[in-house]
């Protein structure tokens, strides 16, 4: 069993394999990076436009999020760098969760600050109220296609093995993603890990061969 984020591309997996029995566990998968409609997981980077409304007055602002990261199967944390003219700049920390966006922009060489919270829609525009460092109520959006949804499922596992620190198990991806992945036999390969370790993580089509994935966080566990 085990969570786990993966780089090159962006993932996040959490599975249960058991060996024996009728049932064989289940796997979440999620690819940060793959476009896929309707499953209300997000990911929101790269350069957008991000425009706040004090007392009717809009003021344009320019956001490219630099870095992003897997927390859980439906969330990230963000950050970057932003602009209001040429005059300011500021920098942001945030985190997506399902639709659900959460930040805080830190202007650079100055005190003012603005806390945020919106939802994303289901044309990856963004709205959503914020607060800033002067407590004045202010509006904020993010024009369609700043964010899009993601390759995320959740499917049963098929068979698994077990042997030592190591295991094997398959799934096959439902009809729920896009066409050219439903219906692929996935293999994966997984190692436990140590106390400084999260272990490793391989799959690919059944039967093979597999690529290795860095695990970036979380852990491997293996009972035999």
């Amino acid at each position: 069993m085990g969570s786990v984020a993966l780089a090159n591309p962006l993932q996040y997996a959490s599975f249960v394999a058991i060996p024996k029995g009728h049932f064989h566990g289940s796997v979440v998968y999620t690819n940060f990076t793959y476009a896929a409609s309707g499953t209300n997981v997000w990911n929101i980077s790269g350069a957008n436009a991000i425009t706040f409304n004090a007392n009717g007055t809009d003021y344009q602002h320019s956001l490219n999020v630099t870095s992003l990261t897997a927390t859980s199967n439906h969330s990230t944390r963000f950050s970057g760098t932003g602009a209001y003219g040429t005059q300011y700049t500021w920098g942001i920390e945030g985190s997506v969760n399902w639709n659900r966006v959460k930040f805080t922009i830190k202007y650079n060489n100055s005190p003012y600050s603005v806390t945020g919270h919106g939802s994303i829609g289901s044309n990856g525009s963004v709205q959503g109220t914020a607060t800033d460092s002067n407590n004045a109520a202010l509006t904020f959006s993010m024009p369609v296609g700043s964010a899009y949804s993601v390759l995320n499922y959740r499917a049963p596992v098929t068979w698994a093995s077990v042997k030592y620190h190591s295991a094997a198990f398959t799934f096959t991806i439902p009809n729920t993603a896009p066409a050219g992945l439903a219906g692929l036999n996935i293999l994966v390969n997984v190692h436990a890990g140590g106390a400084n370790s999260g272990g490793s993580w391989a799959h690919g089509v059944a039967p093979g061969p597999v690529t290795n994935y860095p695990i970036t966080s979380g852990h491997i566990r293996i009972f035999g």
